[in-house]
Protein backbone atom coordinates (compact mmCIF):
# COMPACT_ATOMS: atom_id res chain seq x y z
CA UNK A 1 0.00 0.00 0.00
CA UNK A 2 1.42 3.48 -0.70
CA UNK A 3 1.80 5.97 1.60
CA UNK A 4 -1.02 8.41 0.36
CA UNK A 5 -3.24 5.04 0.37
CA UNK A 6 -1.95 4.45 4.14
CA UNK A 7 -2.97 8.45 5.48
CA UNK A 8 -5.87 8.19 3.43
CA UNK A 9 -6.74 5.04 4.64
CA UNK A 10 -6.09 6.03 8.55
CA UNK A 11 -7.01 9.65 8.31
CA UNK A 12 -10.71 8.07 7.16
CA UNK A 13 -10.54 5.63 9.77
CA UNK A 14 -9.40 8.91 12.39
CA UNK A 15 -12.31 11.03 11.03
CA UNK A 16 -15.21 8.62 11.25
CA UNK A 17 -16.69 10.35 14.56
CA UNK A 18 -19.05 26.06 -10.42
CA UNK A 19 -16.06 24.27 -9.85
CA UNK A 20 -13.10 25.12 -12.16
CA UNK A 21 -10.54 22.98 -10.91
CA UNK A 22 -11.01 19.32 -12.52
CA UNK A 23 -12.13 15.97 -10.64
CA UNK A 24 -9.99 12.91 -11.21
CA UNK A 25 -10.98 11.98 -14.84
CA UNK A 26 -12.90 8.67 -15.44
CA UNK A 27 -15.94 8.80 -13.74
CA UNK A 28 -19.72 11.36 -13.20
CA UNK A 29 -19.51 10.44 -9.55
CA UNK A 30 -15.80 12.17 -9.15
CA UNK A 31 -17.21 15.25 -10.84
CA UNK A 32 -20.17 14.92 -8.30
CA UNK A 33 -17.59 14.11 -5.16
CA UNK A 34 -15.45 16.72 -6.46
CA UNK A 35 -18.54 19.33 -6.32
CA UNK A 36 -19.96 17.90 -2.99
CA UNK A 37 -16.23 19.59 -1.28
CA UNK A 38 -16.12 22.36 -2.97
CA UNK A 39 -20.38 23.00 -2.10
CA UNK A 40 -19.82 21.77 1.38
CA UNK A 41 -16.75 23.19 2.06
CA UNK A 42 -17.18 26.89 1.21
CA UNK A 43 -18.97 29.78 2.10
CA UNK A 44 -22.15 30.75 2.44
CA UNK A 45 -23.50 26.71 2.31
CA UNK A 46 -20.78 25.44 3.83
CA UNK A 47 -20.15 23.59 7.56
CA UNK A 48 -17.38 22.23 9.14
CA UNK A 49 -19.51 18.74 9.47
CA UNK A 50 -20.29 18.59 6.21
CA UNK A 51 -16.85 19.43 4.71
CA UNK A 52 -15.35 16.68 6.45
CA UNK A 53 -18.17 14.20 5.36
CA UNK A 54 -17.42 15.24 2.00
CA UNK A 55 -13.60 15.20 1.70
CA UNK A 56 -14.01 11.88 3.29
CA UNK A 57 -15.87 10.26 0.43
CA UNK A 58 -14.72 11.75 -2.11
CA UNK A 59 -11.17 10.26 -0.52
CA UNK A 60 -12.61 7.05 0.03
CA UNK A 61 -13.79 6.92 -3.62
CA UNK A 62 -10.49 7.15 -4.82
CA UNK A 63 -9.05 4.38 -2.75
CA UNK A 64 -11.49 2.31 -3.25
CA UNK A 65 -10.81 3.04 -7.19
CA UNK A 66 -6.96 2.52 -6.98
CA UNK A 67 -7.02 0.51 -10.04
CA UNK A 68 -7.85 3.01 -11.75
CA UNK A 69 -6.71 6.07 -9.88
CA UNK A 70 -3.01 6.68 -9.87
CA UNK A 71 -1.63 8.05 -6.63
CA UNK A 72 -0.20 11.29 -9.11
CA UNK A 73 -4.16 11.99 -10.22
CA UNK A 74 -5.72 11.80 -6.72
CA UNK A 75 -3.06 14.19 -5.32
CA UNK A 76 -3.56 16.42 -8.28
CA UNK A 77 -7.50 16.73 -7.43
CA UNK A 78 -7.38 17.22 -4.34
CA UNK A 79 -4.54 19.64 -4.39
CA UNK A 80 -6.53 21.75 -6.81
CA UNK A 81 -9.87 21.65 -5.40
CA UNK A 82 -8.09 22.45 -1.33
CA UNK A 83 -6.76 25.39 -3.28
CA UNK A 84 -9.94 26.47 -5.29
CA UNK A 85 -11.57 25.65 -1.83
CA UNK A 86 -9.33 27.96 0.09
CA UNK A 87 -9.98 30.69 -3.13
CA UNK A 88 -13.61 30.58 -2.89
CA UNK A 89 -13.17 31.28 0.87
CA UNK A 90 -11.69 34.55 0.33
CA UNK A 91 -14.74 37.15 0.56
CA UNK A 92 -14.61 40.43 0.35
CA UNK A 93 -14.52 42.71 3.12
CA UNK A 94 -12.58 39.55 4.78
CA UNK A 95 -13.84 39.78 8.66
CA UNK A 96 -12.41 37.41 11.66
CA UNK A 97 -15.48 34.83 10.83
CA UNK A 98 -14.32 34.43 7.66
CA UNK A 99 -10.99 33.80 8.34
CA UNK A 100 -11.61 31.45 11.28
CA UNK A 101 -13.81 29.31 9.11
CA UNK A 102 -11.36 29.28 5.95
CA UNK A 103 -8.73 28.47 8.46
CA UNK A 104 -10.81 25.36 9.83
CA UNK A 105 -11.86 24.35 6.22
CA UNK A 106 -8.53 24.27 5.37
CA UNK A 107 -6.94 22.63 8.62
CA UNK A 108 -9.62 19.25 7.61
CA UNK A 109 -7.79 19.20 4.26
CA UNK A 110 -4.37 19.20 6.40
CA UNK A 111 -5.96 16.78 8.86
CA UNK A 112 -7.61 13.96 6.10
CA UNK A 113 -4.83 14.26 3.40
CA UNK A 114 -1.84 16.40 4.64
CA UNK A 115 0.00 15.59 0.99
CA UNK A 116 -2.59 18.04 -0.31
CA UNK A 117 -0.14 21.07 0.76
CA UNK A 118 -0.74 24.27 2.51
CA UNK A 119 -2.00 27.11 0.55
CA UNK A 120 -1.48 30.30 2.51
CA UNK A 121 -0.75 32.00 5.46
CA UNK A 122 -4.32 32.96 6.69
CA UNK A 123 -3.58 34.97 10.14
CA UNK A 124 -1.50 37.41 8.07
CA UNK A 125 -4.82 38.63 6.18
CA UNK A 126 -6.02 40.58 8.51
Amino acid sequence: MSKFRFVLAFAMAAASGSVFAAPVPGSADYETLYNTVFTDCTVPAGSIDACRLAIIAYSDRLVADAATVTDDQALSSFRALRSEVFTANTVTPLEEDDIAFRTAIDALFEEIIPESGAVGDIVSEL
